[in-house]
């Protein structure tokens, strides 16, 4: 399986110390080179950076459309911007973005998408953690933003009351 994680997921679920789901869920990730320098270069000291350095489960892709590159930062950042376009070019069959703009123009480029909060449901699918409630709140002491709608959403379809 083909995935490319954009930073707002790394750095949310590193922050709590919880990266490796990413690994026991889908072994080899992919990162765009400016999710990368994102995370690892500019945020040097930033939860997740020195994981995403030396973790060899994390590849770093390259971009080569750059043509589709800079159109698309006209609406994105170039994280999510080079998230999208890594996906395309390696025909990712999953791509991990939880911004709505993003989340817009990647499923109308055909990507099949998901966020934080749905690797974490895929995670309790499949018996890697007990519940999505408690990551959720962990998630939110450490500045990760989730609607309270949708929050409230999660926590009754998985019946965690």
């Amino acid at each position: 399986m083909i995935v490319v994680v954009n930073s707002r997921a790394l750095i949310g679920l590193a922050r709590i110390r919880e990266l490796e789901i990413l690994q026991q869920l889908y072994g080899l990730i992919y990162v765009s080179a400016p999710v990368y320098n994102e995370i690892v270069v500019d945020g040097k000291d930033m939860p997740g950076a020195r994981e995403i350095r030396t973790g060899e489960w994390i590849q770093k892709k390259e971009i080569k459309e750059m043509t589709t590159f800079q159109i698309l930062q006209i609406d994105l950042d170039p994280g999510e911007a080079g998230t999208i376009v890594v996906a395309i070019e390696l025909n990712a069959d999953l791509t991990i973005l939880d911004e709505v703009a993003a989340r817009r123009m990647g499923n109308h480029m055909g990507l099949n998408i998901i966020g934080t909060i749905g690797v974490l449901i895929d995670a309790k699918k499949l018996g890697i953690i007990a519940n999505v409630k408690s990551y959720m709140d962990r998630l939110r002491e450490a500045e990760f933003w989730i609607s309270d709608n949708l929050y409230k959403e999660i926590i009754q379809r998985k019946g965690e009351f």
